[in-house]
């Protein structure tokens, strides 16, 4: 996997759209997507917020 080169600015999303969609999977796992770009994709089975990962 290849890290992204892009910086967090959350200022400049619209987390509030319809976008961005969720699906639980197999194994509670949680798998983000992007619908307008279905190759978009991350699954995770935990969670942490952003702040931690500034």
């Amino acid at each position: 996997m290849t890290p992204s080169t892009h910086e967090a600015d959350d200022s400049r999303r619209d987390w509030t759209d319809d976008r961005y969609a969720e699906l639980a999977v197999q194994d509670d796992a949680l798998l983000i997507y992007d619908q307008k770009n279905h190759r978009a994709w991350i699954r995770s089975d935990g969670a942490v917020s952003i702040s931690s990962m500034l």
